[in-house]
C-alpha cells in the first residue's frame, strides 16, 4: 500500500552515490518508501546481470533510477537500480544495474512513501475486530506449539530437554557483528531462527542462529560488538 503524497527533491551539488539518496530519505523522515529520478553523474560503478562491475567514466547521464528504502533508527536498508547513457566516439552507449557506487553532479528525486503489510496488520489489529482475531491466532498458534513440543518430546524419551538453564545471549537490532567473511556487519532484523546483518556494501544476508556461536567483545554508543562464529 502507499500514500497518496509523493515527496521531491533536488540536489545540485556534487554527490557520493548511494549515500546521498540515503540520506535524503532520512532527512525527510521516511521510514519505508520507493525513490525514482533522473539527473547527471560524473562516474559510477554498477554490477551488471552477471554479477560483474562495470565501471563508466562521465560525463553520464542517468536516464533512470529506482530504488526501495527501508529506514529504522540509525540502520538503513537500501537498492537502487539504474539505466545510463553516454556518449562516445561509436555512438551512444546504454547500461543498466545495480547501483554500487558513484558521483552525480544533479539529481532529480520523487520519494514515494510504503506501508508495508506488517503496519497494515498492525493498524488492523488495533480494532475491536482485529483484536478479536488476534487472541485467537495467539492461542491457535500457542496450542500448535504445545502439540509439537509433547510430540518431540514423546519421540526422544527420556533423553528430552526442554530448555536449558540459562540461554545464551545473543546481538540485538542496532549491534555490530564480527563476520569472518563478510567484515563489520549490522543487525537489522531478528527472529526465533535467524538473523539478518547488512554487510559494508550495503547487501543484507540471512543467518541461521542455530549454527552460530556469538560473543560480546566491545559496547559502544549503546550498541554491542559481537564476534560470530560457526558452531562445532
Amino acid at each position: 500500500m502507499t500514500d497518496q503524497t509523493v515527496l521531491a527533491k533536488t540536489i545540485q551539488t556534487e554527490s557520493a552515490l548511494p549515500l546521498s539518496l540515503d540520506d535524503a530519505v532520512v532527512s525527510l523522515s521516511l521510514d519505508f518508501c520507493d525513490v525514482d529520478g533522473f539527473g547527471n553523474l560524473k562516474w559510477v560503478d554498477i554490477e551488471d546481470s552477471a554479477g560483474s562491475t562495470v565501471h563508466v567514466e562521465g560525463p553520464i547521464d542517468l536516464l533512470a533510477l529506482k530504488g526501495r528504502v527501508r529506514h529504522a533508527g540509525t540502520t538503513v536498508v537500501s537498492d537502487y537500480r539504474v539505466l545510463l547513457a553516454k556518449h562516445t566516439d561509436n555512438g551512444i552507449q546504454v547500461v543498466g544495474g545495480r547501483l554500487i557506487k558513484g558521483v552525480a553532479t544533479l539529481l532529480e528525486l520523487s520519494f514515494t512513501p510504503l506501508k508495508g503489510v506488517d503496519t497494515v496488520r498492525s493498524v488492523a489489529a488495533q480494532t475491536y475486530l482485529g483484536k478479536k482475531v488476534a487472541e485467537k491466532q495467539s492461542k491457535e498458534q500457542s496450542w500448535a506449539k504445545a502439540m509439537e513440543l509433547s510430540a518431540a518430546l514423546e519421540k526422544k524419551g527420556k533423553s528430552a530437554h526442554l530448555w536449558q538453564e540459562e540461554s545464551s545471549r545473543i546481538p540485538e537490532v542496532g549491534d555490530i557483528v564480527k563476520h569472518r567473511q563478510f567484515g563489520d556487519c549490522t543487525v537489522i532484523r531478528m527472529d526465533d531462527e535467524h538473523v539478518a546483518i547488512q554487510k559494508p556494501d550495503g547487501r543484507v544476508v540471512q543467518l541461521g542462529l542455530r549454527i552460530l556461536n556469538f560473543v560480546p567483545v566491545d559496547e559502544e554508543g549503546g550498541r554491542t560488538l559481537w564476534e560470530a562464529n560457526v558452531k562445532r
